[in-house]
């Protein structure tokens, strides 16, 4: 008997579109001959709604007018997709896996897995906790330091302080940091609001940029030499698995947007189609330094599911940095696996592996069976009394 798997995609974020591409990218890649596919689209209001034909671009970029489609809904405690029609829910299907394919914002940062978790339905990325740590700079920086993994010189600043006092707050960095400086937004991904900064002029107008985007902003010192690389990560088979590293290539200071995602258009394949050299032409000593940083903040961020760790390297110096985790990267970051696993056989093991995971927590203890109401309720008049 098939499963049903829903692939939920878009949102409310400033990496809407690239969510859709890595949406569709799954919905095309998942077994048909093993799953019934309920491809949900969340549009830039946050409205959720069902096509079968979400499995192409286009169609998604039409749904208002696109024939059959339907606005859905899921309720606390039941795992049934409703199409909504007149104010009344009608049954679509008993979903048995999520895939979230959600990048950014509330799909990543755990408030989206928090709704899953009251529907008490499987879903593929990191739980609340996890995906809200990885998604705050600031939280998982502190969290890597815990573990003794190697990040960057920072500061953090608050928006307020930032829009307030300009200038002390650019006095104050400069006191701490050396420039050439990153600035980033605390919460966002995809390079959206970064800037290299190399003089004191420029720095203020990036603080106010990254403030645009974020309540919290980070600012770290450049690597110098630097290349980046990234490896994706998961566990399986009772064990973190750490892929091949790629080398994303750049003639910039950092990889921006239009390089991650509008290099190669056309073919519509997200970060599929990045120029990189992959695999990395790394030393054995790094790459090693990768895979032990890597599987300590897997197990330090308590994830699950397949994620991206991006790194920072100092070509001089041999220095390894980690940057962040992606609990939800880009194209699911098929392409990094692709000397061991197929994106089929990827889906097929993140929903073996978040059913497996969604039975563990099951059997855990929830509800603690009281008579703390009994004996209330026989002596009423002590709730009365404290009106």
């Amino acid at each position: 008997m098939k499963q049903n798997i829903m692939v939920i995609f878009g949102g409310k974020s400033v990496e809407h579109d690239i969510s859709v591409i890595t949406g569709v990218q799954a919905i095309n890649n998942l077994n048909k001959d093993k799953y019934t596919i309920y491809p949900v689209f969340i549009d830039k209001q946050g409205r959720w709604f069902f096509n079968e034909k979400f499995d192409d671009i286009n169609n998604i970029i039409n749904y208002k007018n696109l024939k059959s489609t339907h606005s859905v809904a899921m309720l606390p405690q039941d795992q049934t997709l409703y199409k909504t029609t007149k104010n009344k829910l009608k049954k679509l299907a008993t979903i048995d896996c999520i895939i979230c394919c959600t990048h950014g914002a509330s799909g990543e940062n755990g408030a989206l897995q928090g709704l899953f978790e009251l529907i008490n339905v499987p879903y593929t990325s990191p739980n609340v906790l996890s995906s809200a740590i990885c998604m705050d700079k600031l939280i998982s920086k502190k969290l890597f330091e815990n573990s003794l993994i190697p990040v960057c010189p920072y500061m953090s600043f608050g928006d307020n302080q930032i829009q307030s006092f300009p200038k002390q707050t650019v006095d104050q960095i400069l006191s701490k940091l050396d420039l050439p400086l990153v600035i980033k937004p605390n919460n966002l991904g995809s390079s959206i609001g970064i800037s290299f900064v190399k003089d004191k002029k420029s720095l203020k107008q990036a603080l106010i940029l990254a403030s645009s985007f974020s309540d919290k902003v980070i600012v770290e010192k450049a690597v110098t030499n630097l290349y980046e690389i990234n490896v994706s990560v998961f566990y399986y088979n009772n064990k973190v698995q750490v892929s091949l590293p790629e080398k994303p290539t750049t003639n910039k200071d950092f990889l921006s947007f239009e390089e991650k995602y509008l290099h190669n258009p056309s073919k519509k394949s997200g970060m599929a189609s990045l120029s990189r050299e992959f695999p990395a032409k790394i030393s054995k000593d790094i790459y090693d330094k990768i895979i032990s940083y890597s599987t300590q903040a897997y197990l330090a961020c308590n994830l699950n599911g397949l994620v991206r760790v991006d790194y920072l390297v100092d070509s001089k110096t041999n220095n390894v940095y980690i940057n962040e985790i992606n609990t939800i990267p880009g194209s699911l970051s098929f392409y990094l696996w692709k000397d061991k696993y197929s994106f089929m056989q990827l889906l097929d093991i993140m929903i073996e592996e978040s059913i497996k995971n969604k039975a563990k927590l099951n059997k855990k203890t929830i509800v603690y069976d009281t008579n703390v109401l009994d004996n209330f309720a026989l002596n009423s008049d002590n709730i009365k009394m404290h009106k």
